[in-house]
């Protein structure tokens, strides 16, 4: 009576044990798909830890460069006195132009005394 089961208890076993090679094979190849999987975050984690520090020293840079920029007010000053100074030109140059007029006026009349007598 047992011979008879033989060939199934054959046929459970293969099925048993290839199961379990499928199985196990599976669970390896899970396993270090896995690994490798986070092998690659933890080098990304690294390189971005790295280039976030290099981005942390750029930006302290361009902030000391920012502190010794002129402010905004600081640029009003610069445009008040530049139009003080433009103004004080304008009015330099008008009086130039007025000291000039006035001195071909008596160039003129000098030489007009001069042909009357």
């Amino acid at each position: 009576m047992m011979v008879e089961h033989i060939p199934t208890i054959s046929l459970a076993i293969a099925s048993l044990n290839f199961a379990l090679t499928w199985g196990l094979g599976f669970y390896v190849h899970i396993i270090s798909k896995s690994k490798a999987a986070n092998e690659r975050i933890s080098r990304l984690e690294e390189k971005t830890e790295e280039t976030a520090c290099l981005y942390g020293v750029r930006i302290a840079r361009l902030e000391e460069r920012m502190d010794a920029t002129p402010s905004h007010e600081d640029l009003g000053k610069i445009y008040e006195k530049l139009n003080d100074v433009a103004n004080s030109t304008a009015r330099i140059s008008g009086e130039i132009r007025h000291v000039s007029d006035v001195q071909k006026l008596i160039l003129n009349r000098m030489a007009g005394a001069k042909d009357e007598r």
